[in-house]
């Protein structure tokens, strides 16, 4: 019966695709399949010899097959190091570059009271493919520290010009208003629409340079009271009389950029109004928290957003109407910001009437923290009256 059950796993080593070698207490070979003779015919003599595992890393080394880091000088002394380390119990995988160009995984261990073992398994493919991500990642990092360069080079260079145009604007009105002069009816429209188009020409330059310097910077990423961020950013916003804007009681701890988290609610709420189709409304800022995430939703009663718009809303330079201002940068903005801070963006229909925008975050803690406190906790400038908390 023993016989039987070795016999079946010897059958079924030799189906692995891997090179198995199994040695005896003093690592002598003892068992190889048949992908060991594959992938290593050189060694198969020495090893009906009866050789050592020492001996046939130094035969192996000689051919070539160097691990990863080690030279020909320094090839005996790893093979000593090597085995101390298998024999300890501390023998980490290594990476073997083959003169072919093949990439070979290895591992050796103990097995058992009386063996020792070594896999090799061909990683040709996989290293292949995981230098080409690296050299993909380091291009990709390289164009974009580059094309941040270009924004800001170019946001310099389209900011002096269009702030000579603002000041001579203003230069000519104090000209005509010295002189008590008025201008008429039809060049004040064209005058108009010189003012209009350079003020939305700056903030198209500003959205553009925020836009492309926005970072994925691990290392960057900070733990913020999102009750506090939410208070804060109330208290910079602008917000109508018609308009209430209710806050939730309260919100968690979470793993990101307070500043970015604040730039994107600001720009959910600044969204809310001003593309509501009535002078007043209600924005409601909502929050659940999950295992890991918490979801803030920003939802208004307005008039929502057409379904032909929603599969690209979020991508740069999408306005939902030519009548509203802004470089339709702004939602764009949203959704990479908070994805790079691990987190999502979406739009959902309202329960009757209006639109939500959910963006979610990762947690810090699973604690909670009550809007009241925040504001105690961290003092700011006075919320407007008409945002209340629920």
């Amino acid at each position: 019966m023993e016989n039987r059950e070795n016999a079946l796993l010897i059958a079924a080593l030799d189906q692995v695709a891997g090179a198995i070698m199994i040695y005896d207490s003093d690592m002598r070979a003892l068992h190889w399949n048949k992908g060991f003779e594959a992938t290593f015919p050189f060694l198969i003599e020495p090893c009906k010899g009866g050789a050592t595992m020492r001996e046939l890393m130094q035969l192996a080394r000689a051919h070539g097959n160097l691990p990863e880091g080690v030279t020909p000088q320094g090839a005996q002394a790893f093979t000593d190091q090597r085995i101390a380390q298998i024999r300890a119990g501390r023998a980490e995988p290594m990476t073997i570059h083959c003169p072919d160009g093949s990439v070979i995984e290895a591992r050796d261990f103990q097995l058992g009271p009386e063996n020792f073992a070594s896999i090799r398994v061909d990683v040709t493919r996989l290293q292949q493919q995981r230098d080409l991500i690296a050299r993909q990642a380091d291009k990709l990092s390289t164009t974009n520290q580059q094309l941040g360069e270009f924004a800001a080079i170019a946001a310099h260079d389209l900011r002096a010009p269009l702030s000579r145009q603002s000041m001579m604007l203003e230069l000519i009105a104090e000209i005509l208003a010295e002189d008590g002069r008025d201008l008429p009816a039809e060049a004040q429209k064209y005058w108009s629409l010189v003012e209009e188009g350079s003020t939305r020409m700056k903030q198209l330059v500003e959205d553009l340079l925020e836009y492309a310097q926005i970072e994925t910077d691990a290392s960057a990423l900070e733990t913020f009271c999102a009750a506090t961020a939410m208070q804060e950013c109330l208290a910079l916003l602008t917000i109508p009389d018609g308009f209430d804007v209710r806050l939730p009681p309260e919100a968690p701890m979470l793993r990101g950029s307070a500043t970015a988290f604040k730039a994107v609610l600001r720009n959910l709420i600044s969204n809310a109004i001003k593309h509501h189709d009535a002078p007043i409304g209600r924005i409601d800022v909502t929050c659940t928290v999950t295992a890991r995430t918490a979801c803030i939703r920003v939802q208004d009663d307005g008039p929502g957003v057409p379904d032909r718009f929603k599969k690209k809303i979020f991508e740069p330079f999408q306005r939902l109407s030519k009548n509203t201002s802004g470089s339709g940068l702004g939602l764009a903005y949203i959704r990479k910001t908070v994805e790079n801070w691990g987190g999502t963006a979406r739009i959902d229909d309202a329960e009757g009437h209006g639109s939500v925008f959910s963006i979610t975050a990762p947690l810090a803690t699973a604690n909670v923290i009550p809007l009241a406190e925040a504001r105690a906790a961290a003092p700011q400038p006075p919320v407007p009256a008409h945002a209340r908390r629920r």
